[in-house]
Formats: C-alpha cells, structure tokens, sequence
C-alpha cells in the first residue's frame, strides 16, 4: 500500500541521512585533528624562525628564554595531539569493530576530547610566553596582559 511505501522511503532516506552525518562527523574530527597538530606545529615552527631572527639582530637573553619556553609548550601541544589522535582512533575500534565495548568507546571519546582542549591550552599558553617576553624586553609600559 502507499503507507507502506512511504515508510519504507523514510527509512531508507533515514538511513542515507545518518550514514552521511557519520562520514561528516568522522571527516570533521579528522580534520580538526589535524588542524591541532599544525596549529602547534607551524607555531614552533614561526617561533624558531622569529628567534633566529632576532638573535642575529639584537640578542636578549629575556626574548630567548620567552621563546624557548614558548617552543616547550608548542611542543607539548604536539605530543598531546597525537594522543589525542590514539585516543580517537581506539574510540572508533570500539564503536566499530569491538559492539559489546560501546562504553569504553564513550570514555576515550571524553578523553580525546579533553586531550584536543589541553592541545588548545598548550598553543594559548606558549602565545602568551612570547608575549610576556616581548612585553619584558620592550619596557612594562607594554605589559598589557602581563600579570
């Protein structure tokens, strides 16, 4: 019958529509993955660039120790996104391949969760060693920020 049918279509579009939104969600974590690895990334690598730029100009020990606590923290962010990466991927075994463990792939979702935040942290927190840095090397008037 025509009710029949319709049921019928609704489910199949149901089931096009969530396996479309699992592929996006799976492609967007990917991508924001990535996104936390090279945004730490790329900005070790700008703060080695800028550093030995300024030290061949003018040489300060205060912008040099700034930096490389800067590099320690985007380094960290580095570390931290590739667990977050093993966390993501054993979540997606779990979902997957492993049914009956749908609940610890619950608990390393949480977990690449927060490790993705600290990732945020670590970058946040190296932008504000350099400028604490710059701050101290060009006079407190331009201590913003700094506490």
């Amino acid at each position: 019958s025509f009710y029949q049918a319709d049921v019928a279509d609704r489910e199949a579009l149901e089931k096009i529509f969530s396996e479309h939104s699992i592929e996006a969600v799976i492609h967007f974590a990917g991508t924001t993955l990535k996104m936390l690895f090279w945004l730490n990334g790329g900005a070790a690598v700008a703060m080695l660039a800028f550093l030995g730029n300024i030290w061949s100009k003018c040489p300060s020990s205060v912008i040099a120790s700034g930096i490389i606590k800067a590099l320690w923290f985007f380094c960290l962010g580095i570390v931290v996104s590739v667990i977050c990466c093993g966390f993501s991927y054993f979540c997606q075994v779990c979902f997957t391949e492993i049914s009956k463990h749908q609940w610890l792939g619950s608990i390393l979702r949480i977990t690449a969760v927060l490790f993705g935040c600290g990732t945020i942290w670590f970058f946040l927190r190296g932008i504000y060693a350099v400028y604490c840095a710059l701050c101290q090397h060009f006079g407190a008037s331009s201590q913003i920020l700094c506490f």
